[in-house]
């Protein structure tokens, strides 16, 4: 249960930080020239009420808002997206791999990983490594897993619901599951889900393979917004779901295999993906519903040696996916949204990638790190009904796309000395476009507009690491090309151009023997370069003007963690998380106030086998708004959960 410290105690001693993600096979936190956090067990227990965005909103400048029950939508260093940009523009993994094809992203997309099960999560703020390409464009999340020490069963509880999970030790390899129940606190909301995770190693005289399998199943009802001045004040209506209805289901599973030859000098990774998932589509007045499945095979690879000098890496990756989809209407025409089927089609993409990173010392303090990767897409999109225009839904003909990107890197890293650093990066994130950018289009969208997207990244850091104190300072500025979006007339923009810039902290500070307090704060400014006139109808609001700050894009984002732990059996913390205001409109005419969080967490650990853990999310039971929006003429709110008590109990054998 995101254990990488003691098991069910806080362990205030500092781990060292080896960063997965940089190379592929692990380095230390203080040689990478970028900025990475990470995020671990005495930052969050897992109890009932724990949604992903509770985790991974503790590093800086991130912000993931809950859009019901398991559904999220993103920030890292940028708005909150939604759509073919919310799809497409992080990159989520799982012990090093993708959880969807580049092309077939999903806006909710850690739903369908097993953070409830990893020992911890790694976030990497602006564009990352080469290692990793295809949307890593404002960051990637990786969720990690290592064999646990002992094998073990944890049982939480709270008002709306239970979880149950069990890690087991099986030979040199291990399993760990977890099993959801939550009636929901909204109306209508229940969650059925289930994950399960294994890993089998497998040696060999001169190499060994480690085996990862991963399954989810979800089945979930789902809220909706409420409208209305500040609805989310109105404690009559926050348990209100106007979807009643509306559900989504999703069944996958993912296996990877790592070959690892010569002291993991070299690592082929096959790797094979498939996920099925329905949902009734109650955001939209059709209310249609949607099956999409897709499924992958490809391999990941990596091989690093020594040239003089000069640390190289180098690395070919290949998938190959299909993805369908069908939208259905069953209910009677409204407005253009007509009954009957609106797509059925399917897309087989090839992704074909290579890289190389290299790197060295300039002299003793100064080192420095280049990188290059270079990507093509082919998009086979097959339309299986005939092409047309049925209301408001364009039916393209079959045809292909073909897309390239390359994406360079470069880092400096200077030693001050034997505790602080500062560094350099200048980066390149980039996209091509998703499935639906190209063929889920309507009327005033034509065919193969969406380009590749790019964002420029240039950042400076201070990382300094003591006995008793961890900081890092980061300052940043990013232009974003090519931004695909649909307005609101519905119409396609193809060029949009965004510039973010930035302050970034983290702060890991020991005051005392038993005090501990961890810290995140940043300040943000995201702009709109580029003017998009909305003249008439009731969604003037998204009116785009050159200079506007982006909608949905607070420029303060905190969260604070101090916890007290007078004896090894007790710890007790209290987490203070804090959302600044920010515009619900692009016009910049509306405008949410934020809030502030407070959350307590108590445990017990009479015996070494034994915990107890008690939590209080929203301890002063504050009303305040998971996502706020203007739309259609009216503010809407997903309102936020009110104060929730958890109780759990783990047992280790």
């Amino acid at each position: 249960m995101i254990e990488l410290l003691v098991a069910a105690g806080i362990n205030t001693e500092p781990l060292e930080e080896v960063i997965v993600t940089g190379n592929r096979l692990g380095q230390s936190r203080s040689e990478i020239a970028a900025s990475v956090s990470t995020l671990d067990a005495n930052q969050l227990p897992l109890t009932p009420s724990t949604a992903v965005d509770q985790i991974l909103n503790q590093a800086p400048g991130v912000m993931l808002q809950n859009t019901n029950g398991q559904q999220h939508l993103t920030a890292i260093r940028s708005p909150v997206l939604t759509g073919g940009a919310g799809q497409g523009s992080f990159l989520y993994l799982e012990d090093g791999l993708p959880l969807r094809a580049a092309a077939f992203g999903n806006v909710n997309g850690l739903l369908e990983s097993t953070w409830e099960l990893a020992d911890g999560i790694e976030v990497w703020r602006g564009p990352a490594s080469a290692a990793y390409g295809a949307n890593a464009v404002h960051g990637l999340v990786n969720v990690k897993h290592r064999r646990p020490q002992s094998n073990a069963i944890e049982f939480a509880s709270s008002e709306h619901g239970q979880q149950l999970s069990a890690e087991a030790l099986l030979g040199r390899g291990y399993a760990k599951a977890y099993i959801n129940r939550d009636e929901g606190w909204r109306n209508s909301t229940g969650v059925d889900q289930e994950k399960l995770y294994l890993s089998v190693p497998i040696s060999f005289n001169n190499f060994r393979i480690d085996n990862h399998l991963a399954v989810h199943r979800l089945d979930q009802q789902t809220a909706g917004f409420i409208r209305g001045a500040d609805a989310y004040k109105d404690e009559a209506r926050i348990f209100d779901n106007p979807n009643p209805d509306a559900y989504r289901k999703i069944d996958g599973l993912r296996w990877k295999s790592d070959l690892r030859f010569v002291d993991d000098a070299l690592v082929i990774s096959p790797y094979y993906r498939q996920l099925d998932s329905e949902l009734l589509m109650h955001f939209l007045p059709s209310q249609a519903i949607e099956n999409a499945s897709q499924s992958s095979m490809g391999l990941l690879s990596n091989y690093q040696f020594s040239l003089s000098d000069i640390d190289v890496q180098l690395g070919v990756d290949l998938d190959f996916s299909e993805g369908e989809l069908s939208e259905e209407q069953f209910i009677p025409d409204v407005f253009s949204y007509t009954q009957g089927v609106h797509y059925d089609y399917t897309v087989n993409t090839e992704q074909y990638a290579a890289f190389t990173q290299f790197g060295g010392q300039l002299s003793t303090q100064l080192s420095w790190e280049a990188g290059l990767r270079y990507e093509t897409m082919n998009y086979d999109y097959r339309n299986h009904l005939a092409p047309s225009i049925e209301g408001r839904f364009l039916r393209q003909a079959s045809r292909t796309d073909h897309y390239e990107v390359w994406l360079p890197k470069l880092a400096l890293r200077y030693a001050l000395d034997a505790t602080q650093s500062v560094w350099g990066r200048l980066s390149r994130g980039g996209r091509t476009p998703q499935a639906s950018d190209l063929y889920r289009l309507q009327i005033n969208q034509t065919g193969g507009k969406a380009q590749v997207e790019t964002l420029d990244n240039a950042e400076i850091g201070w990382l300094f690491d003591a006995q008793n104190v961890q900081a890092e300072v980061v300052v940043y500025y990013q232009k974003k090309n090519g931004f695909f979006f649909r307005d609101a007339n519905g119409f396609s923009e193809a060029s949009g151009k965004t510039d973010h810039r930035g302050i970034e902290l983290d702060l890991h500070y020991q005051l005392a023997a038993n005090w501990l307090w961890q810290a995140s704060l940043s300040y943000s400014d995201h702009r709109y370069r580029f003017d998009r006139d909305i003249s008439a109808g009731p969604n003037t609001t998204e009116s785009i003007k050159n200079g506007n700050q982006v909608d949905t894009a607070p420029n303060w984002l905190s969260s604070q963690r101090v916890t007290w732990s007078p004896t090894e059996a007790w710890s007790l913390s209290a987490r203070l998380d804090w959302v600044g205001r920010y515009y619900m409109d692009a016009s910049n005419q509306h405008q949410y106030d934020g809030h502030q969080l407070l959350s307590f967490d108590l445990r017990y650990q009479p015996i070494e086998s034994l915990s107890f853990g008690l939590n209080v999310h929203n301890l002063s039971d504050q009303r305040y708004a998971d996502r706020a929006d203007f739309a259609f003429g009216s503010e809407r709110y997903l309102p936020g959960r009110p104060r929730t008590v958890s109780a759990s109990v783990r047992y280790t054998f």
